[in-house]
């Protein structure tokens, strides 16, 4: 598996023992581009800009570290990232079972039906941690001012210097987030998008 600038590429053997795998982007690179300047490393391939697979041979497979990452810079270099935009204004006290029953409604969700992404505003950063096995991964605990609620609000593969507003503990921000049934701890948690300052 690789994870590098937004795409996340997995292979390996299928039943049959041919050499396939599967990418996934999370917009900031396209597939289509990506594939097409590993130039005739692939077999084959196939799919549209964030979700697609390709087939390799044995005498390449071991290239594929480096030629996707030389591949992904050279897709980055065109692309031109959409910037994600909240679909609602919202505070943690506003956030319940109920709200997450109503976004599940409009499941299932994908690249042309992308879960509903929330701005919280009036937060606190009360912890803030990495997590993780390399410590790659951030989760940030958020309170809300004049209110008992409290919300876990993590991603994956990012620090907190990877958001447009670093957060800080004891500091406030605006938060960019999709709702998420926490199959960790249970109840609900927040899967960050971005941060962004309160001014």
């Amino acid at each position: 598996m690789q994870e590098r600038g937004g795409v996340v590429c997995i292979w390996g053997r299928d039943g049959q023992g041919s050499l396939k795998g599967s990418c996934r982007s999370d917009g900031s690179v396209s597939l289509v581009e990506l594939f097409k300047n590993a130039g005739d490393a692939l077999a084959e391939y196939g799919g549209h800009e964030r979700s697609g697979g390709f087939s390799v041979s044995y005498e390449r497979v071991h290239e594929l570290p480096e030629i996707f990452a030389k591949a992904a810079a050279a897709s980055s270099e065109n692309a031109t990232p959409a910037k994600p935009e909240a679909d609602v204004r919202i505070t943690l006290p506003e956030i319940s079972w109920h709200t997450f029953q109503e976004v599940s409604q409009l499941a299932p969700f994908g690249v042309d039906n992308r879960k509903p992404m929330f701005l919280i505003e009036g937060s606190t950063v009360a912890a803030m941690k990495r997590f993780g096995k390399e410590q790659n991964h951030v989760e940030i605990s958020l309170t809300c001012q004049n209110s008992n609620a409290k919300f876990r609000a993590f991603d994956f593969f990012r620090s907190p210097d990877d958001f447009t507003h670093t957060p800080q503990i004891g500091g406030s921000a605006r938060f960019l987030a999709t709702l998420e049934r926490d199959t960790f701890r249970g109840g609900l948690a927040l899967r960050l998008v971005d941060v962004f300052s309160v001014a």
